[in-house]
């Protein structure tokens, strides 16, 4: 199951974001501590792309039986990848984290174990 939405554009919508990955989070069945770190993640993550010049424009929340996945597409604008955007992205307890680029394009993906 997956749930996906258009964030927010600016860090001034960041208690709208908190709100969206909250409603995100309690649609797949994540409450109390199992959502923290995903709650704190997302936003993190997100907080950091947009601080970096990328503009988000989806954000996908899935989880299987073992894992959580958030998956962040933005648009860099041709820039390159600020050194130290992927470990300032980790959202610990994450078991991995990536930043994909095709072209413009970026996708910033966290893992967590369930």
């Amino acid at each position: 199951m997956a749930i996906e939405f258009h964030p927010p554009d600016s860090l001034e919508q960041i208690g709208a974001m908190q709100e969206r990955m909250q409603a995100a989070c309690q649609a797949l069945g994540l409450e109390g501590l199992a959502a923290e770190p995903v709650l704190a993640g997302g936003v993190a993550a997100w907080s950091a792309l947009v601080l970096a010049g990328g503009r988000v424009f989806l954000l996908s929340l899935g989880r299987s039986a073992q894992d959580l996945g958030l998956s962040l597409t933005c648009d860099l604008e041709g820039q390159a990848t600020p050194p130290g955007l992927v470990p300032a992205l980790f959202c610990p307890p994450a078991k991995g984290a990536v930043l994909r680029r095709q072209g413009r394009r970026a996708v910033f993906q966290i893992t967590w174990e369930l």
